[in-house]
């Protein structure tokens, strides 16, 4: 090596990535190549130097950094490095912290606490208190059905210690990568296979077949999509999807069974963007936060927390989603700004786009790229604040809103308030949807329609709504009803619980899950409601409770044997189990679907947003008891729901009842989802499915115009009959 190449080398050591992470790996599976992206953070960095902590994507930052350590180097990129090494073995991501201090605490729970020597190492101006009460789980648990050397290989990488970090030449001599390369395989030249490996190295090394890890090359890129893809909570941020054009080709290939699908993805909120939902489409497009959004964006599940407290019953809408307004402008300022996104999409040939309206930011850009075929699809049951632009009828008087207090019998003042409800959600949503508006057309062109004509536009409505389980409603043609199709009876009824769960629902005769989902969280309940719960449950010691609770921090509990608290639990395979008498849940909107079909009877506490209108929908069937939140601080209250629901047989039977009507319904939520967008693929749009009647004012759709009319002219006859008949009696001398 001379002189210049030298130097060269020790010129590319002194640069630091400081944003490694999945997105910026490129991948080139048959060239066997990998290429690190996006230097926009890259650094030169020397001895003595100081930077700024405020690096790396929060999920792949290091703990010195989390720390504020100043003086870092190439060591930060290793600890990133091998979070995504980890992030693909356990297919999820491994620190998934809201937060620099969750992130800290994750870690620890990982690794264990630091010393004040790793404090020194790290060269930090913060420490973690060294003693804090943290479980240390370990890799192995963390990364879950993994070998042994796999969960000891991302050990030796996720070190406090920087320079302890594997790295270099043990790392590559590590057992981990046994099975990729031939055990003292020769290349061409009679030279063993170098220990730093370069793409001319792998190209003569398959050429001799010293290479046996080709299959292990593509299995690690299909966990780095599958990762995005594993299961997932049902909030995800998400918007929008599109469904692409399978051309000629294509159906020619051997591929051509495989979906043809794009999943665009621009994220909202940073914590949840791995929670995505999907498994079956290949090609998922993240839009990633820049470092404008990342600096505005607000953290979700700080006003999540809040939720248990708002007051609900009152139709503030503005001021308690005003946070998630704002999110939702700068995600799609965010998705907007990144033109290469627009590039790519406009790079294939799409037959069909769906997004969910909570956002119209996608509506422009489908326009833009010239895409007619739409199809709104709405996560929850009913979204009326969209209803007057596109024609579907508003009927306050029976039909509850998606934030309504009550169910559909409603007295006078409880049809001004569910009226009151669903105008100032439509005021609200209106505001944000002319922002978004005012956002895509400075990005994509001034002369895109505004979202109020684009709305309409769309040919097909999916509602998360069944017409079994909902309430009565009319609609129009274009609304299609696919309610509960998540839910997946065949693959629960196949679920097996394993032996721990066995044990605990084994123990007594009656078992009741408690779980408020993943959104609002019970750790942040007021005290004062964990309190009473735990009453409650001390007063049923036949009943064994497993609770839902997301910290190990459950000593207001403590001395119960009766209640089992679980960070995370199996709820579909739990509540298919005979064993579960009862479920005590928020009445999400997933959860609601999953025990309706389930046959379960439940106590529903709703928390916010469409709850309230999801508990008193499936109360009408009488197979679960509607509790207010404010309740849970009522021992009287609470104690008698729970020990109804677990006694009164009437409630069993009417929800197993409703579960058998939903799985014996003539037309199932997947057929109708796969039909329409398939026949809206081949021969539409649907212009003249958009009713007319959207364009008429109130007084004519509401036929004012006409009783006006009618009244007017018996007005007219009235008072002319009055005036002949006093002529009449004047001629007769009658005064």
């Amino acid at each position: 090596m001379n002189e210049d190449e030298n130097k060269g080398i020790i010129f590319q050591h002194m640069i630091v990535h400081r944003d490694i992470k999945p997105v910026n790996l490129l991948i080139d599976i048959d060239k066997g190549i990998l290429k690190i992206a996006d230097f926009g953070s890259a650094k030169i960095v020397q001895r003595g130097s100081y930077s700024t902590s405020y690096q790396v994507t929060r999920f792949y930052r290091p703990p010195e950094l989390l720390l504020e350590a100043k003086e870092y180097y190439w060591m930060v990129d290793v600890w990133s490095a091998g979070c995504c090494v980890g992030e693909m073995m356990a297919g999820k991501v491994l620190f998934p912290g809201a937060s620099g201090k969750m992130m800290l605490k994750l870690i620890v729970q990982a690794i264990g606490l630091p010393s004040q020597r790793d404090h020194d190492y790290m060269k930090v101006s913060k420490m973690i208190d060294p003693e804090s009460d943290v479980k240390v789980k370990g890799f192995k648990e963390i990364l879950g059905n993994v070998k042994d050397e796999w969960a000891d290989f991302i050990g030796e990488i996720l070190r406090y210690r920087p320079r302890e970090r594997l790295h270099g030449p043990k790392l590559l001599a590590h057992s981990f990568f046994d099975n990729i390369f031939t055990t003292k395989c020769t290349l061409s030249n009679g030279l063993l296979v170098s220990q730093v490996i370069t793409a001319e190295d792998y190209k003569i090394a398959l050429k001799n077949d010293c290479v046996s890890g080709r299959k292990y090359a593509t299995m690690i890129l299909r966990n780095e999509v599958k990762f995005s893809l594993k299961d997932s909570n049902r909030n995800a941020n998400v918007t929008p999807i599109a469904a692409s054009k399978d051309s000629k080709e294509n159906k020619e290939s051997k591929d051509s069974k495989e979906s043809k699908e794009t999943f665009l993805i621009p994220v909202a909120d940073e914590a949840r963007k791995n929670q995505l939902g999907v498994k079956l489409t290949k090609d998922v497009v993240i839009v990633e936060q820049d470092e404008i959004m990342s600096s505005q964006t607000l953290v979700v599940d700080d006003h999540m927390d809040a939720m248990w407290t708002i007051d609900t019953h009152e139709p503030n809408f503005e001021e308690m989603f005003s946070w998630f307004h704002r999110i939702m402008e700068l995600s799609c300022d965010n998705f907007l700004r990144n033109t290469e996104v627009f590039d790519l999409m406009r790079s294939k040939s799409f037959d069909v786009a769906i997004l969910e309206p909570l956002s119209v930011c996608g509506l422009g850009f489908f326009k833009k790229l010239g895409i007619e075929k739409t199809i709104l699809a709405s996560s929850c049951s009913l979204y009326d604040f969209i209803l007057p632009n596109i024609g579907e009828p508003e009927e306050h008087s029976y039909v509850p809103s998606l934030s309504s207090q009550t169910g559909d019998q409603m007295s006078l003042f409880e049809r001004y308030k569910n009226y009151r409800f669903s105008k100032e959600t439509k005021q609200t949503m209106d505001k944000m949807f002319d922002q978004e508006t005012r956002i895509y057309r400075k990005h994509l062109g001034e002369d895109l329609p505004d979202w109020r004509e684009l709305l309409p536009s769309a040919s097909l409505f999916f509602t998360n709504s069944n017409p079994y389980l909902d309430f009565p409603r009319p609609v129009i043609q274009k609304t299609v009803p696919i309610g509960g199709i998540s839910v997946n009876m065949k693959k629960i009824k196949s679920e097996k619980l394993n032996s721990n769960w066995d044990r605990i629902l084994d123990e007594r005769e009656h078992n009741m899950l408690i779980s408020f989902g993943s959104m609002v969280k019970s750790s942040q309940m007021p005290f004062e409601w964990k309190e009473n719960i735990v009453r409650v449950i001390k007063s049923e010691p036949n009943v064994t409770f497993i609770w839902k609770y997301e910290t190990n921090e459950t000593q207001f509990a403590a001395g119960l044997d009766n209640v089992v608290f679980s960070n995370w639990v199996p709820q579909t395979a739990l509540l298919n189990d005979e064993r579960l008498t009862a479920f005590l849940t928020h009445g999400g909107l997933g959860s609601t679907n999953e025990l309706a079909h389930c046959g379960k009877p439940a106590v529903m506490v709703p928390i916010f947003g469409d709850q309230v209108r999801n508990a008193n929908m499936l109360a009408r069937h009488k197979g679960s008891i509607f509790v207010l939140k404010n309740d849970l601080g009522s021992f009287e209250i609470l104690k008698k729901a729970v020990h109804s629901i677990l006694y009164d047989k009437e409630y069993k039977k009417n929800a197993k009842h409703l579960a058998e009507i939903l799985s014996n319904q003539p037309h199932q939520p997947k057929d109708l989802v796969v039909k329409h967008t398939e026949f809206l693929a081949q021969f539409g749009p649907f212009p003249k499915m958009d009713p007319f009647g959207r364009s008429l004012n109130f007084f004519a759709r509401n036929f004012i115009d006409i009783y006006a009319t009618i009244a007017f002219s018996y007005l007219t006859f009235g008072f002319l009959s009055l005036v002949i008949l006093r002529q009449v009696l004047l001629l007769f001398g009658v005064s």
